[in-house]
């Protein structure tokens, strides 16, 4: 994994096959150090980027769930609609951005965050 900056902010670039991936948690912690999933949580709630997320999943997984994606598209952009990233892949089966093979992303997730995937889960996502 490699390491930018971006406005004085360290970013994880992390590349697979010829394709770069950024880290939204770390662009987001330039904006607030200690709220990271606020900051995310806040993007989610844009139509905007709720489509592309949407558009993504429809193409790289099989398992998305388009009629639930509908529901909750239609809901964005409204000032009561709040979406949390854990609500977002339980309600439509959404996967990992950019991991398709799932022991890739468990190898790099567990260096990173000295945790595997469903210790994550167990420990933060109850």
């Amino acid at each position: 994994m490699a390491k930018i900056r971006v406005q004085e902010t360290e970013v994880t670039v992390v590349q697979i096959v010829d394709t770069d991936y950024i880290s939204l948690s770390d662009m987001a912690r330039q904006r607030d150090s200690t709220r990271t999933d606020y900051i995310i949580q806040n993007w989610l709630r844009t139509r905007f980027a709720l489509e592309f997320l949407g558009l993504w999943e429809r193409i790289n997984n099989p398992y998305f769930n388009s009629i639930e994606f509908d529901g909750i598209k239609i809901k964005s952009g409204l000032n009561s609609f709040v979406i949390t990233p854990k609500q977002w892949v339980e309600r439509t089966n959404a996967i990992v951005l950019g991991y398709e093979d799932w022991a890739y992303f468990t190898r790099l997730f567990t260096k990173a965050s000295k945790l595997s995937p469903t210790q994550f889960r167990q420990k933060y996502l109850k």
